[in-house]
């Protein structure tokens, strides 16, 4: 099997826990700069916006990741 390294399963996970962290980090920090105020006050749902704004951006940052590598991998087989 000549599969990347990042679908072994374990590899796989560690890559999107990884990219879900790094996006929310970075959506935190954009919605913490914004100068728009927060749909409610309460901590539970800004948390819960950011995870999945985090999410949404971990799952493009790992797509990207992913097409990459594939491209990578199909250009170096020739």
């Amino acid at each position: 099997m000549d599969t990347p390294v990042i679908f072994n399963d374990k590899d796989f996970l560690l890559w999107l826990s990884f990219a879900i962290f790094l996006g929310y980090l970075v959506f935190s920090r954009m919605r913490h700069k914004a100068p728009a105020k927060p749909l409610s006050d309460r901590v539970y749902l800004r948390f819960l916006a950011r995870m999945f704004g985090g999410m949404m951006l971990g799952a493009f940052i790992l797509f990207l990741i992913v097409t990459l590598m594939l491209l990578a991998s199909a250009k170096f087989r020739r």
